[in-house]
């Protein structure tokens, strides 16, 4: 498998970050890799994943889009101690600590294409 080290590099970062900056203090980040194959070429699959507030269903796609910040922070349907279904606001997580310029996830999917693969929220 020939891939590109820098463009995958700024990938996991850019996933790391996100992952770091939505999980709460306590919580935690996890990477899986795997090699494979695909349509015949080697793959590598990577998987960052977080214990972090969660992405609603409705919003998975729009965090790949140049400059998309969430309106508020949200949380996982009871995740919080008394939380309720829907939405949940947790008290140590405010727009102030989250920051970013909202284009970290679209440009690592932009480079994961560049590298024939993609991107994807779930």
């Amino acid at each position: 498998m020939d891939l590109d080290p820098e463009k995958l590099q700024q990938i996991l970062s850019n996933l790391l970050s996100n992952a770091i900056k939505f999980t709460p203090e306590g919580g935690h980040v996890y990477v899986f890799t795997e090699q494979g194959e695909y349509n015949g070429k080697p793959s590598l699959e990577l998987q960052v994943a977080d214990t972090g507030i969660g992405i609603p269903e409705d919003k998975l796609e729009a965090v790949f889009d140049r400059f998309y910040q969430a309106p508020a922070p949200w949380a996982k349907a009871g995740q919080e101690e008394g939380g309720q279904p829907g939405l949940s606001y947790p008290p140590r997580v405010d727009r102030g600590e989250l920051g970013g310029a909202g284009i970290g996830l679209s440009v690592a999917r932009e480079l994961a294409r560049l590298l024939d693969g993609e991107l994807i929220a779930g």
